[in-house]
């Protein structure tokens, strides 16, 4: 025969031919049919099983990559200097960096909330003297959200600071928006002109601030 035979159905085999009056070659015959039927089964259950690991595997990788990205992607995000966040096209939040929630002092800010609602929470908090301008962060942040253009503007905080808040919407109608904290900046672009018209021993006015003036006044 061309396969191992099972010895219980070589037994049930012959004991069924034997009371039908079947010739040993026809038992053989049959024997050899099933044992062909049994074997390109297990065949075609081995190609199965080694496509279902080979699946698996490429599965595992697949995943094993997403994962990479995902850390590296996370890392980037995490390590940006400017605040980041990506909003729906709702407003509501779909990811945000580390450095946007140190920025804003936010609590756990969780995917599906909306922006709107974590800023009036933190501007309430954090500077509950001054609601006229944390009123005016929130009306610019509407106002961005609703826009479907580039916009770059400068936001004022309650405590002093000055962001940099630059809004880029999206196809799907969402957006991104990025927040610089340009305090510093502004206040080295401040004394670097005060220096240039300002004696640096004494602070008192110099030639170049006497002709402004007198330019001026002319």
């Amino acid at each position: 025969m061309t396969g191992q035979v099972h010895h219980l159905l070589a037994r049930q085999m012959q004991a069924a031919c034997a009371d039908r009056g079947a010739a040993p070659s026809e038992i053989s015959k049959l024997l050899e049919l099933v044992s062909s039927a049994y074997e390109a089964a297990d065949q075609e259950r081995r190609r199965a099983d080694r496509a279902s690991r080979l699946m698996a595997e490429e599965l595992d990788a697949v995943v094993s990559s997403l994962q990479r990205q995902n850390l590296r992607f996370a890392a980037a995000l995490d390590n940006m200097s400017h605040g980041i966040c990506m909003l729906d096209e709702h407003g509501n939040l779909l990811v945000c960096n580390n450095r946007l929630v140190e920025m804003f002092g936010l609590q756990d800010p969780k995917p599906g909330t909306p922006m709107e609602a974590l800023l009036r929470e933190s501007l309430t908090l954090r500077h509950p003297s001054d609601p006229q301008a944390a009123s005016l962060v929130l009306r610019n942040h509407e106002r961005l959200v609703a826009g479907a253009t580039h916009e770059t503007l400068f936001q004022a905080l309650p405590d002093g600071r000055t962001l940099c808040v630059t809004h880029a919407p999206m196809d799907d109608g969402g957006c991104v928006q990025t927040f610089e904290d340009i305090t510093a900046r502004l206040a080295a672009e401040q004394q670097a002109h005060k220096l240039a018209l300002h004696d640096a021993l004494t602070g008192l006015p110099n030639r170049t601030l006497f002709r402004e003036r007198m330019e001026t006044a002319v």
